[in-house]
């Protein structure tokens, strides 16, 4: 008897282990995801709104309800969100429950219009993070809604790209050229990230439209950084100047129309706006369409609204900020003075010595960047360059608070420091060392070259050399450039010249031939710089391409009106050849390396060779930008022939 119970207590206990496990084993299932079935890729769905949107005679209360049919999430709502109009105050949102609460300011004034409360894309779903895209809720405390819309795009005026973080677009009422620097927009949106926009339920009238980068977010371009875009021509917003659309609001409602028109009974459409005040009638297919206030009651009926939509494309911009002054100063070694600006040089200039008098006038040689923003006082005499310190009066053109150019005068202590960053100009080709303060001395020149590989040169390439100082003399008879033939250097037909454009870059020019090793000798002392240095031997080694390996192509231009500039540019837009072009015709581009390449043009305007940004206050664009609308592969030894009808 006790042997039975013993086994019956262990049959017992072994049950209830098993049982517990299994417990902990349908627990776990219980809290983790299925495996296998379809991923959710649904967004939320909005299920109800108190008060139900698009609403009439809307009486301004302090907060509205926004039902959805699962949880959700809000990202970035104080960037998304934007109500139109916008209020002085800032609108709150939050998370409540499966929904949104929206308050609005206590002390918040409305005006006798129709409102639209953009989420952009802030609303996500809770789990797998599917946005409701540019969700609106319309209200209007007018009797009916208003139906002016405008739709386009807002791209760069320099590239034709969108910005990704995207623009402000905004509608004055005030037209006056100075609205957007002083008060908020009457409507506003954001365009999305391919540059679209789209503004809604505008009240009829005319209007100034503006583009805007915020950086500071309050509706108004008062910092000369934001990028802007604006119409030469104001926006004219009433029925009869635009064609009309009929919109249907809600995609699940257009399968109750479609099912609808298949009924074969007569159709009444009530319009929503101005002329919703009285009933009208329009046939639409066979259908039957009743207007209802709250499209979100569930029913199968179906809001039909009569929109007037206008178009347009601005184009953003930076503007060119005319606020010069100096961003640094060096003295990177015992001869060279350098100096950067924010921008180019507006005005006149002078550097004058206070602690020692130089022995002539002609006392420095100086390099002007092809930007026009660095300075690169090379100095010659002696006297002042084998001083330690030096103390300089700079005088240069600074802008003052109204825009005026006027002459500041500087001065500064010049001690020989090694730069501790790469800088510009001139001076930035200087290898920097911040650990490294001490003075260096150069007893030759080190002379760089443009041989980048060289078991590939081009075939359209000048072969260059440069110096880290202005260059004085070269005695060109001492350079020799040979190729090998046949195991035979042969003599090659060259000349040898200072660069014009350049003070530091001399160039060896020839004809070469395809896949021929070249070698270029100079022996010691060829080279001279301003001071008296000269080269150590230089020994280059190369060998040219195939002529096979390269493709060209011919463009036939035709429409230009004025001067142009048409650049030829690698996928990332990096200029790799450009023209002026004056008049119709063929421009064709040689020893192409086989890659996809771009072609811009760009409407030159003042004719001075590169693109120019608009000034709003002036009234001017910027300079206009085309683009083929191809990229155009090129292939080894083939010939491409294109035709480009600018109009």
């Amino acid at each position: 008897m006790f042997v039975t119970k013993l086994i019956y207590l262990r049959s017992l206990s072994n049950i209830l282990v098993v049982l517990f496990f299994l417990f902990i084993s349908v627990g776990c299932a219980k809290i983790g995801s299925p495996y296998g079935g379809p991923k959710d890729e649904d967004p939320p769905k909005v299920v109800k709104t108190n008060p139900p949107e698009n609403s009439v005679n809307f009486i301004p209360q302090k907060k509205i309800f926004i039902f959805f049919d699962e949880y959700i999430q809000l990202k970035d709502i104080y960037q998304e969100m934007i109500l139109s109009p916008p209020l002085e105050e800032r609108v709150l949102a939050q998370i409540r429950g499966k929904g949104i609460v929206v308050e609005f300011p206590e002390n918040a004034v409305f005006d006798t219009t129709t409102y639209t409360l953009s989420f952009g894309n802030a609303i996500t779903d809770n789990n797998e993070g599917n946005i409701l895209p540019n969700y609106q809720y319309v209200f209007s405390l007018k009797s009916y809604l208003d139906t002016m819309n405008v739709e386009g795009k807002i791209l760069s005026a320099f590239d034709l790209s969108p910005d990704k973080e995207r623009m402000l677009v905004m509608l004055y009422r005030n037209l006056n050229d100075s609205a957007p620097l002083h008060e908020k927009p009457s409507y506003v949106c954001r365009s999305d990230e391919s540059g679209f926009f789209t503004m809604h339920n505008i009240e009829t009238g005319v209007y100034r439209i503006f583009g805007l980068k915020d950086a500071n977010q309050n509706m108004i371009y008062d910092l000369p950084n934001e990028q802007i875009a604006f119409s030469d021509s104001l926006l004219e917003l009433t029925p009869e100047r635009f064609s009309d659309d009929i919109i249907i609001r809600d995609s699940v409602l257009y399968d109750s129309l479609i099912a609808a028109e298949t009924a074969s009974d007569s159709v009444t459409v009530s319009m929503a706006g101005q002329e919703g005040k009285q009933a009208q009638s329009e046939n639409y297919s066979t259908g039957v369409i009743t207007y209802m206030n709250d499209s979100l009651t569930g029913d199968s009926t179906l809001i039909i609204e009569k929109y007037y939509s206008a178009h347009t494309e601005l184009l953003f911009f930076t503007p060119k900020i005319y606020n010069q002054y100096l961003t640094n100063y060096l003295r990177p070694r015992k001869e060279l003075i350098f100096f950067s600006f924010n921008e180019e040089l507006k005005d006149t200039f002078a550097l004058y010595p206070l602690n020692s008098t130089p022995v002539n006038d002609d006392w420095f040689i100086l390099d002007i960047s092809e930007g026009k923003d660095t300075l690169n006082f090379w100095l010659t005499d002696s006297t002042l360059y084998l001083l330690d310190s030096l103390n300089m009066e700079f005088c240069y053109p600074m802008f003052d608070s109204s825009g005026n150019i006027y002459q500041k005068a500087d001065t500064f202590l010049m001690r020989v420091q090694q730069p501790t960053r790469q800088q510009s100009g001139r001076a930035g080709r200087i290898k920097a060392d911040s650990r490294q303060e001490e003075k260096k001395e150069f007893t030759s020149l080190e002379m760089l070259n443009n041989v980048k590989n060289s078991n590939a040169f081009d075939l359209n390439r000048k072969l260059a050399l440069i110096s880290p100082t202005p260059l004085l003399e070269i005695m060109t008879d001492s350079i020799r450039l040979t190729k090998l033939k046949d195991t035979l250097l042969i003599p090659v037909s060259h000349t040898v010249v200072i660069d014009t454009s350049s003070l530091y870059r001399i160039i060896v020019d020839f004809q070469p031939e395809e896949e021929i090793s070249y070698r270029l000798f100079i022996r010691d002392s060829i080279i001279t710089d301003i001071f008296g240095l000269t080269n150590d031997t230089v020994d280059i080694r190369f060998k040219t391409r195939a002529l096979s390996y390269y493709g060209s192509l011919s463009i036939n231009i035709s429409g230009v009106s004025t001067t142009m500039v048409l650049q030829l540019m690698d996928e990332k837009e990096n200029v790799i050849m450009e023209r002026v072009v004056d008049a119709d015709g063929y421009q064709r581009f040689e020893y192409l390396a086989p890659t996809k390449y771009k072609l811009k043009m760009f409407y030159d305007r003042n004719k001075n060779g590169i693109w120019d940004t608009g000034d709003y206050l002036k009234k001017l664009q910027p300079e206009k930008v085309l683009y083929y609308p191809e990229t155009i592969e090129v292939r080894s030894n083939w010939e491409l022939d294109y035709n480009w009808q600018l109009y």
